[in-house]
């Protein structure tokens, strides 16, 4: 079992976030399947469970200049095969955030 693909701290305040990146599809309906591993949900129940709240899930959807980012707790990784619309949804920032933006939300916690 590995470790997300980002860890960092920023003022003292650490996060974990794991990457996953789409592309957009043709409908709004359709679902996104962003690459899942079991050992990843692990990682994140094991987590959660422990009580941590500084782990997430980083999604983008689309490329370029259309792209859009959805930061999702950890507690909601098994949640992430969704449409873009149920990740707005989980995603506690704009989905046209900076990544500074999405680095220091992700390090405050849930």
């Amino acid at each position: 079992m590995g470790n997300p693909d980002v860890e960092g701290v920023i003022n003292g305040a650490q996060c974990w976030i794991e990457l996953k990146s789409n592309l957009r599809p043709a409908r709004a309906s359709t679902v996104i399947h962003s690459k899942t591993r079991e050992s990843q949900s692990i990682w994140h129940r094991e987590r959660t469970e422990a009580g941590s709240r500084i782990h997430w899930v980083l999604i983008q959807v689309g490329e370029a200049y259309a792209a859009k980012l959805y930061l999702i707790s950890g507690r909601d990784y098994d949640k992430i095969i969704a449409t873009e619309a149920a990740l707005d949804d989980m995603s506690v920032i704009n989905p046209d955030a900076s990544v500074a933006e999405v680095l220091l939300r992700a390090c405050e916690g849930w």
